[in-house]
């Protein structure tokens, strides 16, 4: 089953929306701005990510990074 997660990032908190292809929100949470924390709470949700949605803005391509040296594409 393909899950979606979208991201939506501050300064201190980035708030997440986990969500099934069947569109049944799997997960909803806040955590600190730091990708290893975003990528614990990614990987404790499991399961197979089809896309992510990030909001644009001044920190995306950071968590980007981290996101992706967490190995998520």
């Amino acid at each position: 089953m393909a899950q979606f997660a979208g991201l939506d990032v501050s300064l201190k908190e980035m708030s997440a929306c986990v969500v099934d292809d069947a569109g049944k929100v799997l997960c909803e949470r806040t955590v600190p701005t730091e990708p290893d924390d975003k990528a614990v709470l990614l990987t404790s949700i499991g399961g197979d990510y089809a896309r992510f949605g990030i909001e644009a803005g001044p920190l995306s391509q950071w968590l980007v990074n981290g996101l992706n040296e967490a190995g998520f594409r």
